[in-house]
């Protein structure tokens, strides 16, 4: 059979035709190619931050180099270019035009408008000395700091101690009075702080030296008259005890018997510690359970604790105090009205609280200690020992809460109740353990009575190390140091 021949033309048509077709595709493509080189590249790949008040412009500038963009001119359409608004924080939505070689492109963007810029604090001084004879000095002194911030403009200052461990912040006026009520000749560190509505803040720290018009002080004794008041040890009754090693390093009397005076209110807050956190819910909070934030109004039980020789923290009855305030009130200024009140309000009684104490130094082993109130006013039958006390400090030192309010400074009230002004609270044997130059010292009681003569209970740490450091029966003298210098002998010879 004869094969059938297909013309020679159209088999050159079937062969050559997907050719001209693939050059005409390689002549698309490379003219594409060219036209995409002759194209503006802007690339937005990520949400955009920019501050306030940067320009459109810079921003944009900034963008298109950091995306690798590609133009020879780039314009922002559909958007105002000037300062970006203050008012808020803002997310913007715009396009621009890109130019390159004659050829334009449109991109869209988004831009969130930030507030990075915290607020500034200004002031003339860092620090006043504040005296009786002029009670207006520190008035003179805020009113030359101030806070401005971009954003927001003028800010209202707020101020705190910085020493008070619970950092509640003072309005202007509230800090103006509650210095008023600080100890005369004594230094003391505070802050001013703003905040903007971005939440945003800044700190500036001044320093007030208070002084009382020229009496002799701890802050007016030389180097030289420091040393010799430390050197000139007093205590009758005395230990050193190393908490991390579990050892009595050194001790004079530690198992006499000893009257306490205030160091009492160390077991005072423990116990009162212990009830509160039992989760009482007594009637005069509702049936509710009381916390260091409970609201209470004072019963006029307690006054006649004004009339004795104990210290006090200026509460009366119908104050309307925090609970948190009252174990302050016991532990800094040594308040026999606050552990009274304290009593009232956990117990229901002023007695209550006597025998919680009680209980605790049974179960703790305390067998030389009894306590016949909580106050600390000398009763013979209210008495304990070093080795004791030692025993409360090892068991009330790993409370988180006690450790906070015995390491305290300086404590403002929650509460104004002082004449609708925040009272302020202080350890005046933290404050001059300070002035008379140590920094070992972390937390400490002082207690006095006639029969106690001068004492103190102290926490030292050094290098992570915890010590305890009793102190009872030191010589009375005229600055009231000598507890507070007999603790310091103690440190240089048993712990530094």
């Amino acid at each position: 059979m004869e094969a059938v021949k297909r013309p020679r033309g159209v088999r050159y048509r079937l062969k050559k035709g997907p050719k001209i077709v693939m050059i005409g595709v390689l002549f698309l493509l490379v003219g594409f190619t060219f036209y995409q080189s002759q194209q503006p590249k802007v690339r937005f790949n990520e949400e955009k931050i920019v501050e306030y008040g940067d320009r459109f412009e810079d921003a944009i500038a900034s963008i298109v180099n950091q995306d690798k963009s590609r133009f020879d001119s780039v314009e922002v359409v559909s958007m105002d270019t000037s300062a970006i608004s203050t008012e808020e924080t803002p997310t913007f939505e715009g396009s621009i035009v890109a130019t390159f070689k004659g050829n334009t492109k449109t991109v869209n963007f988004q831009f969130s408008v930030k507030d990075t810029q915290a607020p500034v604090i200004v002031s003339d001084v860092t620090s006043i000395d504040f005296s009786d004879a002029n009670p207006f000095e520190l008035t003179t002194l805020l009113e030359t700091v101030s806070a401005s911030d971009p954003v927001d403009g003028p800010l209202t200052l707020t101020y705190s101690f910085d020493d008070m461990k619970e950092t509640r912040k003072l309005t202007a006026e509230e800090f103006s009075l509650a210095v008023r009520q600080l100890v005369y000749n004594r230094s003391y560190a505070f802050s001013a702080h703003a905040t903007d509505s971005n939440g945003l803040s800044s700190s500036k720290h001044f320093d007030v030296t208070i002084t009382d018009g020229g009496m002799k002080s701890v802050s007016s004794l030389s180097e030289e008259e420091k040393l010799a008041l430390i050197n000139d040890f007093t205590a009758k009754y005395s230990t050193v005890y190393d908490v991390t090693n579990d050892s009595v390093i050194h001790e004079s009397g530690y198992d006499s018997k000893i009257y306490p005076a205030s160091m009492t209110k160390m077991m005072t807050v423990y116990a009162a510690l212990s009830i509160l956190e039992s989760n009482i819910t007594p009637a005069w909070n509702n049936k509710e359970v009381v916390t260091l934030d409970t609201v209470y109004t004072v019963p006029t039980t307690i006054d006649y604790i004004h009339a004795s020789d104990a210290s006090n923290a200026g509460i009366w009855g119908n104050d309307v105090v925090s609970i948190r305030d009252l174990f302050y009130g016991i532990m800094l200024p040594s308040g026999a009205d606050a552990a009274l009140a304290l009593s009232e309000a956990l117990t229901g009684s002023s007695d209550g609280l006597v025998n919680k104490m009680n209980e605790i130094a049974s179960e703790l082993g305390m067998t030389r200690t009894h306590f016949a109130n909580a106050t600390g006013l000398h009763d013979n039958n209210h008495y304990t020992s070093m080795k004791d006390l030692v025993t409360l400090l090892k068991s009330a030192w790993q409370n988180d809460a006690y450790r906070l309010i015995m390491s305290s400074k300086v404590y403002v009230t929650d509460q104004p109740y002082v004449n609708g002004r925040h009272d302020v609270f202080e350890s005046s044997s933290l404050s001059m353990l300070n002035m008379m130059g140590d920094d070992l010292v972390v937390a400490s009681k002082s207690g006095f009575t006639d029969e106690s003569a001068r004492s103190l209970a102290s926490v030292v740490i050094v290098d992570e190390a915890v010590y305890f450091i009793v102190v009872n029966q030191s010589n009375q003298d005229g600055l009231g140091l000598s507890a507070v210098t007999d603790t310091m002998y103690l440190i240089n010879q048993y712990i530094k």
